[in-house]
């Protein structure tokens, strides 16, 4: 008999689902580069445009998740992110937001070497999954 296994998927985009703030970020990012380049050229204007969209890449691009047997994977604009349930210490829940982290107590790195997963339109049975290989969820 084979053992069935687990994986659970699922994508959320924010700026789809807030049009309004994703047009008002586009609207900064086009303003900030229109008054670098006015000032300081065509390259630092396209320069500024891009830092300001990776740093809310998060915000304006999809990001799919997946659970399964073997650990826990993200993708964001071709990048995937891949995590072992072997390699995961503990995780602290949130009310929308998952932090899976590879110290067993809480460290200034987490955020960096962990995997924070929305959980906001996360599949049923994400979180028993995870506390399935984990154990309990940290406290704050």
């Amino acid at each position: 008999m084979s053992e069935q296994s687990t994986s659970l998927n699922w994508v959320i985009h924010p700026a789809r689902s807030q049009p309004g703030n994703a047009g008002l970020a586009i609207g900064v990012i086009a303003l900030v580069a229109i008054m670098v380049i006015s000032s300081d050229g065509l390259f630092f204007g396209i320069f500024a445009a891009f830092f300001l969209a990776a740093a809310i890449a998060p915000f304006l691009l999809p990001t799919s998740y997946v659970l399964d047997d073997d650990g826990v994977e993200l993708r964001r604009f071709g990048v995937v992110r891949r995590r072992s349930w072997g390699d995961l210490r503990r995780w602290v829940s949130g009310s929308q937001y998952l932090l899976l982290s590879p110290f067993s107590r809480p460290h200034m790195l987490d955020r960096t070497r962990g995997m924070l997963l929305d959980m906001r339109t996360a599949p049923d049975g994400a979180r028993a999954l995870i506390e399935g290989h984990l154990g309990q969820a940290a406290t704050r």
